[in-house]
């Protein structure tokens, strides 16, 4: 890349933080990463750009269930982010459905992950004890 990555992501953050249309903002980056042969580079490049915008006060998470979360559940979500993050300006929750999640939630941001599975639980468990494979 003719820009480091990490600069990169902070000019298209910056952007997006201010973009009336990030629809237009996204195949702008899709363009320039084409035309530059880098789209393996996407995902690390959304990732610094997530956790800039995280930095300025716009967190964003991926809610992930077996079945749609209800309204306390995501105000309990909410809660935790704002604790986390106490100067997020917006917090946004978008849910995912994954039927291999057995139970419980997995919340996933752009550099960590909060596993509240009822899987990962188990395994938690399990290496805990010594007992048995993980599942």
């Amino acid at each position: 890349m003719s820009k480091s990555r990490h600069h990169l992501a902070e000019v298209i953050a910056e952007r997006s933080l201010k973009a009336s249309n990030t629809k237009k903002l996204a195949q702008e980056v899709a363009a320039y990463l084409l035309h530059d042969g880098h789209t393996a580079d996407l995902d690390s490049l959304v990732r610094d750009i997530m956790q800039y915008r995280a930095d300025h006060g716009v967190v964003e998470v991926t809610a992930v269930s077996s079945h749609e979360l209800d309204k306390t559940v995501v105000a309990d979500i909410k809660r935790l982010l704002h604790d986390e993050y106490p100067h997020a300006k917006h917090v946004t929750i978008n849910q995912h459905i994954d039927p291999r999640v057995v139970g419980g939630v997995r919340i996933d941001q752009a550099n960590e992950q909060l596993d509240l599975t009822t899987r990962a639980k188990l395994n938690k468990f399990k290496r805990l004890t010594g007992a048995g494979k993980e599942y």
